[in-house]
């Protein structure tokens, strides 16, 4: 993994996890103390875009992970993944 996979791969953890906290932090404000936003707003606002990073997140680990795998084992096809 190159120095600009690794960047880009932090940034989405940061970005995954700053979404997460906001759905969280919603999710138990809208529970426990008071309904500020109606269930199908919040649900499409929130709580599908956290899955949907947190998803993509997984699939980008796995691509820069099997992309290291490959070209540390010193096949040709390395090549043409970078």
């Amino acid at each position: 993994m190159d120095k600009e996979d690794a960047q880009e791969i932090q940034s989405w953890r940061i970005s995954v996890g700053v979404i997460l906290l906001i759905a969280f932090s919603l999710f138990l404000y809208q529970q426990f103390i008071n309904e500020i936003f109606d269930y199908t707003f919040s649900l499409f606002i929130f709580y599908v875009p956290a899955v949907i990073s947190v998803v993509t997140y997984i699939i980008l680990i796995r691509k820069s992970n099997r992309k290291a795998s490959i070209c540390g084992s010193g096949y040709s096809v390395c090549k043409n993944l970078i």
